[in-house]
C-alpha cells in the first residue's frame, strides 16, 4: 500500500498531505463514538505529519493506514537522500536488479535508515521476510557495506544531510549497529535468494575504512 501511495504521487499537482488524505481517505475502525467499543464507527485520516504521529495505537486498522502515511511522508521529506541512494545502487547493479522496483527500494531505504531502531529486529525482519529475498539480499548487501558508504554515498548524502547527524545517527546509529545481524541474515538467506548455498557475494560489511 506504501508503494501504491508513493508512487501515484505528483507533487507538480498537490500537496503529501492533500494526496494522503485522497488516496487513503477515511477507514472504519473499532470505536462506535459511544464508548461502547462495538464498532460502527469512522475516524478521519490525520491531515498532516503531526496528526499522524499522535495517532500510533488508537486502533489496528487506524494503526495501519498511520503507518502508511507516515511512510509516505518520510519518503517525501528524505526525497533526496533516497535517490543518492538508488543511484548507486542502480549503477552497481544494473544487471541485478529492475528499474520497477525503485519505489519499492525507496521505501525500504526509508524504513531501514528512519525507522529500523524503532521497529527493532524482529518487526523488521518480519518486514524483510515478507518481500522478495533476491531483492531483499541485493538492497542490504549493498546498503551494509562500509566500502560503499565511504564511496559512493556519504560524500553526496552530506549535500543533504548535516555530517554529525549522518555520521552519529546513521552510520554509526543503524548501519554499525545493526551490521551484525543484517550479515547473519544475510548468509542465512542467501540459499533462498540465489538458489545455491554459499557467502553473500562482496560480504555485507565490506570492511570498515
Amino acid at each position: 500500500k506504501v508503494e501504491e501511495v508513493y508512487k501515484s504521487y505528483d507533487a507538480t499537482k498537490c500537496t503529501p498531505d492533500a494526496h494522503a488524505l485522497t488516496t487513503l481517505g477515511h477507514w472504519e475502525d473499532d470505536s462506535s463514538g459511544d464508548g461502547t467499543g462495538l464498532g460502527g464507527g469512522t475516524k478521519a485520516l490525520p491531515q498532516t505529519a503531526a496528526e499522524a504521529d499522535g495517532t500510533l495505537g488508537a486502533g489496528m486498522a487506524n494503526e495501519d493506514k498511520t503507518f502508511v502515511q507516515q511512510c509516505f511522508y518520510g519518503c517525501v521529506r528524505y526525497k533526496k537522500p533516497i535517490k543518492v541512494f538508488l543511484s548507486a545502487f542502480y549503477f552497481n547493479n544494473a544487471a541485478s536488479i529492475q528499474r520497477s522496483d525503485y519505489t519499492r527500494y525507496a521505501i525500504l531505504l526509508y524504513l531501514t535508515l528512519w525507522r529500523l531502531n524503532e521497529m527493532g529486529h524482529k518487526k523488521f525482519r518480519y518486514l524483510l521476510l515478507s518481500q522478495d529475498p533476491t531483492k531483499v539480499h541485493h538492497f542490504l548487501s549493498f546498503l551494509f557495506n562500509h566500502h560503499n558508504i565511504k564511496v559512493w554515498l556519504k560524500d553526496e548524502w552530506c549535500k543533504h544531510i548535516d555530517r554529525t547527524a549522518l555520521e552519529n545517527d546513521i552510520i554509526a546509529g543503524v548501519i554499525d549497529a545493526n551490521m551484525e545481524w543484517v550479515q547473519d541474515f544475510l548468509a542465512e538467506r542467501y540459499e533462498r535468494a540465489f538458489g545455491t548455498a554459499g557467502e553473500a557475494t562482496g560480504g555485507a560489511g565490506g570492511g570498515k575504512e
